[in-house]
């Protein structure tokens, strides 16, 4: 997750490929796919690659955004 949110996308392909964990949540109930959204839009579609990123699209944060909903938010 600190990857992405230090908004290196080389970095999260290396973690991804070497088996980090693409399912934990942080503090705040963030995915890895809510980090993507607000801090690097472009590895959304590379963690969607992985099946196991797949249903966290529908996992709310604990103020009730998704993935999407980071994204749609970031880009107003």
């Amino acid at each position: 997750m600190w990857a992405l949110y230090g908004g290196s996308l080389e970095c999260a392909k290396l973690l991804a490929r070497a088996g980090a964990s693409l399912t934990k949540s942080g503090g705040e109930g963030n995915t890895i796919l809510h980090y993507a959204a607000l801090y690097l839009p472009e590895a959304v579609e590379l963690l969607l690659e992985h099946p196991e990123t797949q249903p966290l699209v529908h996992k709310k944060n604990n103020a009730g955004n998704t993935p999407l909903g980071c994204l749609l938010a970031r880009s107003k």
